[in-house]
């Protein structure tokens, strides 16, 4: 049977790239869409390492790698134990979702073989821009060591990366820590058979609104689908490098879901890592990983202590 998320998330407004399905409804209603400025402040940073590079510093996170790429869709999901609080950067209900891809993504504007891109997709419960000062949900794009000036509409981040922020973002409620069990953070790779473009649409839901939020864009410049192949799922500090502490005793239980074009015939793996600089205070243990038809899953849990 097919679950309900799984419907809304197949639903293709005509025209509105932010919108809201609530339970048990399928149609869709639009909300707020605020215009960001395409270069401002990035959600997240990157160590800069020469290429090729391991996952970066911080090692309370895991990398889960895929044999199969041609990712169909990509859900990373949560439930919580005896969570009231977290904070980052001395702010309570402070912190991001992110879904994040690997950092060897192929940047046709790049300059040099050392350049390569990365992609970000994220929820903030409160975002720096003045229009997004509750839940902001949107994408993040990034080339890493590119050489010269970044290109038009593109802004420079030190040492050398050019990110871009995604044209819009879908303005959401703002979840606080003791509503944040069974959160869902969703990329579905879609055709509309209405503009013959292609779409990724980035959808947030949460069991305490009953409603999943919805952007979509047909702005794809890593042709991602096909180059997405190495992934982490967290929850981490809302910005700039910012940790995320969590109340003690707290328990996060993870689950990943990927599925992909073609049936697998390898298992996915883990590494320790991160590709964000955001990291949390939690404690990882590894639970399951395995397959079934097109779907790979993993399954792991973060302690607070």
């Amino acid at each position: 049977m097919v679950d309900w998320n799984t419907l809304a998330n197949n639903i293709i407004p005509p025209n509105d790239p932010c919108y809201f399905i609530s339970f048990p409804n399928l149609t869709y209603v639009p909300t707020v869409c605020i215009q960001l400025n395409e270069t401002f402040s990035p959600i997240s940073r990157m160590s800069a390492q020469p290429h090729p590079s391991p996952p970066h510093r911080h090692v309370n996170n895991y990398i889960i790698h895929f044999p199969t790429p041609n990712f169909a869709s990509v859900t990373g999901a949560f439930d919580t134990e005896k969570l009231t609080s977290v904070e980052s950067n001395r702010e309570y209900n402070s912190y991001s979702i992110q879904l994040n891809t690997n950092d060897t993504l192929t940047a046709p504007l790049s300059q040099g073989s050392y350049c390569r891109g990365w992609q970000q997709f994220v929820y903030v419960p409160k975002h720096e821009h003045p229009l997004c000062n509750h839940g902001c949900l949107f994408i993040e794009y990034w080339m890493i060591h590119y050489l010269y000036d970044c290109p038009n509409g593109w802004a420079s981040v030190s040492p050398n990366p050019c990110f871009i922020t995604s044209r819009s973002a879908t303005s959401t409620p703002s979840i606080t820590a003791a509503n944040l069990d069974v959160t869902h953070l969703n990329v579905t790779f879609m055709r509309d058979t209405r503009t013959k473009k292609n779409l990724t649409v980035l959808s947030l839901y949460n069991k305490h609104l009953n409603t999943s939020y919805y952007y979509r864009t047909d702005f794809d410049p890593f042709s991602l689908q096909s180059q997405w192949k190495s992934l982490e799922f967290t929850i981490v500090g809302n910005s700039n490098g910012q940790k995320a502490y969590f109340n003690y005793g707290a328990t996060i239980n993870f689950e990943l879901n990927v599925y992909t074009t073609e049936k697998p015939t390898k298992l996915p793996t883990l590494s320790h890592g991160t590709y964000t600089d955001e990291t949390n205070n939690l404690t990882l243990i590894f639970n399951s990983l395995g397959y079934l038809g097109k779907k790979n899953y993993v399954l792991y849990s973060g302690h607070s202590q």
